[in-house]
């Protein structure tokens, strides 16, 4: 399989390489060799989101898939005693004032502002965490200093198991049991 690649004209920063890694994925056999051979052609605009093959043909899907959720935290250290212990995972320490926790894909970026206590604000909107083991997670989640969480365990009238709580900085978290998610009407 021959994998081309085109540039367009309008392109508005050809020079900028924005690609951090490629996937290669095995075609299925091809009929012939050289250039006669089926081939795959990226056309490259706004390198914005991961490109997804559907299916082996010259179709390809721009997927916008969200990579990374910033978490603003007054105290890196607790931040990362904390979100380790709940998520039950060390996270890695990218920066002196940033640590990430990789939650299937999305990662979890615990930032800790530096500009002193008077510029840190928690985030107003609920942060959503999908799990598999949602009655072992709450237990974490009461252990490990939160702030404020739900009485139990709620099942809501839409289907999912949930419950609501604040991470030691006042930020709102709500985790969910993973086989009970909705979605929305796909």
């Amino acid at each position: 399989m021959m994998v081309k690649f085109v540039f367009s004209e309008s392109c508005p920063d050809r020079s900028r390489r924005v690609f951090s890694r490629i996937a290669c994925f095995d075609a299925p056999p091809a009929v012939g060799d050289g250039p006669s051979a089926p081939y795959l052609e990226l056309r490259l605009y706004w390198l914005t989101a991961p490109l997804i093959a559907t299916k082996w043909s010259d179709e390809l899907a721009m997927v916008t898939k969200l990579f990374r959720i910033a978490l603003p935290v007054g105290d890196i250290e607790k931040a990362v005693e904390f979100y380790s212990r709940v998520l039950e995972m060390p996270g890695e320490r990218v920066w002196v004032n940033r640590h990430y926790f990789d939650c299937g894909g999305t990662i979890l970026a615990c930032v800790d502002p530096m500009s002193g206590p008077e510029s840190f604000r928690p985030n107003p909107n609920y942060v959503y965490f999908a799990v598999s083991d949602l009655d072992a997670v709450y237990e974490r989640v009461k252990q490990a200093g939160c702030k404020q969480i739900d009485d139990s365990v709620q099942s809501q009238p839409w289907g999912e198991r949930m419950f609501f709580a604040e991470d030691p900085f006042g930020n709102p978290i709500c985790f969910v049991d993973e086989g009970t998610l909705f979605t929305g009407a796909r």
